[in-house]
């Protein structure tokens, strides 16, 4: 026997969970496009570790650097380059699931508002601030 009220519970789950990465996706085509001496260093990079002509430490510090005058120059442009890594795609992904059927459940109160739905929800939402979490501890700041 099917029991009806798991079905609704997925049906809009899943449809939440929809919402929210069409609002990410939104959120990325928002995003400062790269400098050019960034993605120029980070092909440098990939070439020189494909072409195995790879410099040890002097490759990534260069890419480090162009990063980092990069957001010096232009605030939040590497944004997007720590939003559309693989491991923040799958935080995202993570994210919007847990957080759409967290509320999911609690509108159609197959949830109490109770401790563990409430961390089930911080959680899903510390999956989703992870790019701008690592992009924020990672960039620049100048001392006054």
């Amino acid at each position: 026997m099917i029991n009806w009220s798991n079905v609704t519970i997925l049906f809009y789950g899943a449809l939440g969970t929809l919402v929210l990465l069409l609002i990410q996706w939104l959120v990325s085509l928002l995003l400062p496009k790269l400098p050019f001496e960034v993605i120029e260093s980070m092909q440098h990079v990939q070439q020189t570790t494909i072409d195995d002509n790879y410099q040890g430490d002097a490759d990534i510090y260069n890419f480090d650097r162009a990063l980092m005058e990069a957001e010096l120059e232009h605030p939040r442009s590497t944004l997007g380059l720590y939003y559309n890594q693989p491991a923040a795609l799958i935080s995202r992904l993570l994210g919007s699931i847990v957080i759409s059927f967290t509320i999911t459940g609690w509108v159609l109160a197959s949830f109490k508002f109770s401790c563990l739905p409430l961390l089930a929800l911080l959680f899903g939402i510390s999956l989703l601030l992870y790019p701008f979490m690592t992009w924020s501890s990672s960039r620049p700041t100048l001392k006054d």
